[in-house]
């Protein structure tokens, strides 16, 4: 059996004082306090003479000196529980906030014989409390005056609180709002993405989440809202419910609607406009054929021919432009293969003369296109008619190549050539000033090369914002 020691109560007490804290004190039934530990004098710098004497109310701050008298007034009147904070000046000259706290005592026949009471120095506690209350405060007002809706959300979607400007903006009373979920106001187009976004939250695939949604309002129309949602987790890392921001963005979705309307319309207008322009030259074309044909002269005839296939050139990019969905570039290998084709067709040279077209792809404007078209159309007849005399048989190759922002056309034939004398600056040829005419226009430079048969070589500069998607 062990012996238990002999314990002096009086002094484990005093010992576990020091050690505390806390400083006690003890006062008589009228409040004056007649004991009291050492921190109040380490505390204050007034000692418990000085606090017999005088009291502990000459330290106490001004503007809690009323507060606390009538504590202790109303605690000796009822003899009750005294429970007081208030600031108290210490050594340093700051003021620091305490709190006291005082239990009623009484002997074995209920007399009242004072308080027993220990004074807390909790000056960090308090403050701590002011900043909590200040940021309460802060949130609260950003909460309820912000022009951006704002609520918490149920791990199950229901509303647990919303501000006024989401109230405004789904037309509900915040007492009716929270009788809903916000499955039941979203649009039923929109409802299966937020879940999925849900669930990776909820998951940890994503911290939070934005989105794009309709909100069904009272009146049972839809609003667009920018809504962001972030998930508030415990201690532990479990989760609580989620903080949800809505932006009314419907005006702006209205607006690109808008926009989008007149875009289709002008897409509209601007189809009508290539298909009426490539009618009207087609039926140019059917005219310029039917001259042709009736034409007796064999001159007048070629001349209308080459004018007719000219023509044609500018049909194909309104063709072109017509069946596209971009009105403002064409598609240049196919363009030029189409109107190749066309002109070996026109000239009844299939079945003698090979086409080869060696273009990458890539895609001009359409003030780019026609000027090319036409250059294509010259240099191709040209090739027809005199390249290959008597029937003799060979090969046009047209061939497009892209270095940065500048374009290199090339027709090339293995015919018969040019002339000795021949000289492209003064010949007299409509189609030979026609081809000078059009490189200029697209200020390129025109070579032409005799080695073997003929070859033209057009070199021009795209503008940046073409010579990008010609290279893209």
């Amino acid at each position: 059996m062990i012996d238990k020691p002999v314990v002096d109560w009086q002094e484990h007490y005093r010992q576990l004082v020091r050690l505390s804290f806390q400083n006690p004190w003890a006062a008589t039934p009228e409040g004056r306090i007649y004991w009291i530990g050492d921190l109040w004098e380490q505390w204050t710098g007034q000692s418990p003479e000085e606090v017999f004497q005088d009291g502990w109310l000459g330290v106490v701050h001004p503007d809690d000196l009323d507060r606390a008298k009538r504590a202790r007034f109303c605690s000796v009147r009822d003899q009750a529980l005294f429970d007081c904070s208030f600031r108290v000046r210490f050594r340093s000259g700051e003021h620091r906030w305490v709190r006291a706290r005082g239990l009623p005592h009484f002997d074995a026949e209920g007399r009242f014989l004072g308080w027993y009471g220990m004074t807390d120095d909790i000056n960090d506690q308090r403050n701590a409390e002011e900043d909590l209350k200040l940021n309460e405060a802060r949130f609260r007002s950003a909460y309820e005056y912000s022009g951006i809706g704002m609520t918490l959300i149920s791990l199950q979607g229901r509303f647990m609180q919303a501000n006024p400007s989401l109230c405004h903006f789904l037309g509900y009373a915040e007492q009716d709002l929270l009788k809903l979920d916000f499955q039941t106001i979203t649009h039923p187009d929109d409802l299966q993405r937020d879940l999925d976004y849900v669930r990776k939250v909820l998951d940890g695939e994503l911290a939070t989440y934005s989105m794009e949604k309709r909100y069904r309002h009272r009146d049972g129309f839809y609003l667009w809202g920018l809504l962001t949602v972030s998930l508030v987790r415990d201690e532990e890392g479990q989760p609580l419910h989620f903080i949800s921001q809505i932006q009314d963005i419907s005006e702006r979705k209205n607006a690109e609607e808008r926009t989008l309307r007149t875009l289709r319309e002008r897409e509209t207008l601007l189809r009508e406009i290539h298909h009426r322009v490539k009618n009207n030259l087609t039926v140019i074309v059917s005219l310029l054929g039917m001259q042709s044909r009736r034409s007796k002269d064999d001159r007048v005839r070629d001349a209308l021919t080459d004018t007719q296939n000219r023509v044609q050139s500018m049909v194909t990019v309104h063709e072109m432009l017509y069946g596209s969905d971009d009105f403002t570039q064409i598609d240049l290998r196919a363009y030029l293969r189409r109107l190749a084709s066309n002109l070996l067709g026109s000239y009844a040279c299939e079945s003698r003369v090979a086409l080869m077209v060696n273009v990458p792809p890539g895609a001009v404007d359409l003030d780019t296109a026609l000027p090319i078209g036409l250059l294509l159309t010259e240099l191709i007849s040209n090739a027809l008619k005199h390249a290959f005399p008597g029937g003799r048989r060979g090969t046009v190759t047209v061939s497009v190549e892209y270095q940065e922002d500048a374009v290199r056309l090339t027709i090339r034939d293995d015919g018969i050539g040019f002339p000795e004398k021949f000289d492209a600056e003064t010949s007299p040829s409509m189609g030979m000033k026609l081809v000078s005419s059009l490189t200029r226009q697209l200020n390129g430079r025109l070579t032409i090369h005799r080695e073997v048969g003929s070859e033209f070589c057009v070199e021009f500069r795209l503008p940046k914002s073409r010579a990008s998607s010609a290279t893209d």
